[in-house]
């Protein structure tokens, strides 16, 4: 989720002795959420009865919490959209009727931040008559949300001292004997958790709290895509060591260390050496143990009843045929013709002496045994043409 950035966005007289306070002129952030917080004093104790904001570009401001005394002090929170392309403009908020100790700022959110008619965090109002009380508590509902507020008292010109959890945006003191601030909680303290904000201040007075939790956007779930197992994929079975086969396997310590056996693979088991198939081990410690999927000479496959851990087969260990060399088998030796005595040497090919070269002119002499050879299939072949 996207931090929540805020900055400051314009600032009217702080305070002043009017019923209405406007800021200087601003361009807001593109896509922003605009955060007005009007406070007065009315230190003059006029009836309060309404308190409304508006700015020079016709904005559409939604009011997220007001509140205020009959004769006292009076404090709101108004947020609107800035939107993609926001011009300069100016906020103007109206207090009816106090004249005296009115206020006005305007914060800017931006970031992941919801819209002003999404905005559904927490809310508090608190304040009465000779309260007394210079804090007010809030619990927020949402995460990386921030929280701001407005404060304001008819009845003492004080100088207010912000507590560990609280920073003042600004204050100030009205003619009429007034104190007003706007403010916002350091860090607050996440979903669920009550904050307490205001100031170190002691005494009697009639005073007012407004605070408002401004929340982010929805975050999207992420999307997933499950890809399907391939039917012939191994399925990898978690399992601890020592547990036996068909027990749900212990949450601690589980490793994957074990495939399917395919079909036609065999399956090797631990055996005892010079143990018959089928006796039992002569002791533990004459047994030679050999794990899954290790091959040895000496092991067999087990039967179908033999597929819990620890299940012994024993060999004897000795090579079984499989895995033999097959003897050799008594061939006759083709034959050989004899050699003359310039072949004896071993290795000598066997072939019959090759004719000297003829001398120039000369007709070519065959040995008698060519000789035959040439005949005989010339007797051949005319046998068979005629």
């Amino acid at each position: 989720m996207a931090r929540l950035v805020e900055s400051a966005g314009a600032t009217g007289t702080w305070p002043t002795n009017a019923g209405t306070v406007t800021t200087g002129s601003y361009t807001p952030v593109k896509d922003s959420l605009q955060v007005a917080i009007a406070v007065c004093g009315n230190g003059d104790n006029n009836p309060s009865t309404a308190l409304a904001i508006s700015d020079s570009v016709s904005g559409s401001w939604t009011t997220l919490q007001t509140f205020f005394l009959t004769t006292g002090a009076m404090a709101g929170i108004f947020a609107k959209d800035a939107g993609a392309s926001p011009a300069a403009q100016t906020v103007t908020a109206t207090f009816t009727s106090p004249t005296e100790g009115s206020g006005l700022i305007v914060r800017q959110v931006s970031g992941n931040v919801a819209r002003a008619a999404a905005q559904l965090g927490a809310r508090v109002q608190s304040g009465a008559a000779g309260s007394g009380t210079y804090t007010a508590s809030i619990t927020p509902k949402y995460a990386g949300s921030l929280i701001v507020g407005g404060y304001g008292q008819s009845t003492a010109s004080v100088t207010l001292t912000a507590n560990a959890a609280t920073s003042i945006y600004n204050q100030g003191n009205g003619s009429g004997g007034d104190t007003l601030a706007a403010l916002e909680a350091l860090a607050p303290p996440g979903p669920g958790n009550a904050v307490t904000l205001g100031f170190t201040n002691t005494g009697t007075a009639s005073q007012i709290f407004v605070l408002v939790e401004i929340i982010p956007a929805a975050v999207p779930a992420p999307f997933i895509i499950t890809v399907p197992r391939h039917p012939r994929a191994p399925r990898l079975v978690p399992y601890s060591a020592g547990t036996p086969v068909g027990a749900v396997p212990s949450p601690v310590r589980t490793a994957i260390t074990r495939l399917p056996q395919h079909s036609r693979i065999p399956r090797l088991v631990p055996y005892s050496a010079g143990t018959p198939v089928g006796a039992a081990p002569a002791s533990p410690s004459a047994a030679r143990t050999i794990g899954p999927m290790q091959g040895r000479p000496g092991t067999v496959p087990r039967t179908r009843t033999q597929h819990g851990p620890g299940a012994p087969v024993t060999v004897i260990p000795s090579v079984p045929s499989i895995f033999r060399a097959p003897a050799a088998a008594t061939r006759p030796r083709p034959p050989i013709r004899p050699r003359t005595p310039s072949q004896a040497a071993p290795g000598a090919p066997v072939l019959p002496p090759i004719p000297p070269a003829p001398a120039s002119g000369m007709p070519v002499q065959y040995p008698d045994d060519w000789k035959r050879r040439i005949l005989r299939r010339r007797m051949k072949y005319w046998r068979i043409r005629i």
